[in-house]
């Protein structure tokens, strides 16, 4: 089995530091960014939890294209050990 798209990136706080202050085209820049880095990731934990492929990418999606996904987001803090939903 490949680790390839299986490791998660270091935070970028510099990228949610932006998120928390910026407008709304430097918000939708910053999940861009975010959604790239993530993707293969996400999807990666998805598929070993069971979801299938077209399902995972569905989910990956809607978190980094809802509003909700900026409000989680922005909760984040160097001290937290995981993201609080």
């Amino acid at each position: 089995m490949s680790n390839e798209g299986e490791m998660f990136p270091q935070t970028r706080w510099s990228q949610l530091a932006r998120l928390k202050a910026g407008d709304d085209t430097e918000k939708r820049e910053v999940l861009g960014t975010l959604y790239q880095l993530y993707r293969k990731p996400v999807l990666a934990y998805l598929a070993r939890r069971g979801f299938g492929h077209e399902k995972a990418e569905d989910l990956v999606q809607d978190f980094f294209c809802t509003p909700c996904s900026i409000s989680c987001l922005k909760k984040q803090t160097r001290n937290a050990a995981a993201f609080a939903v």
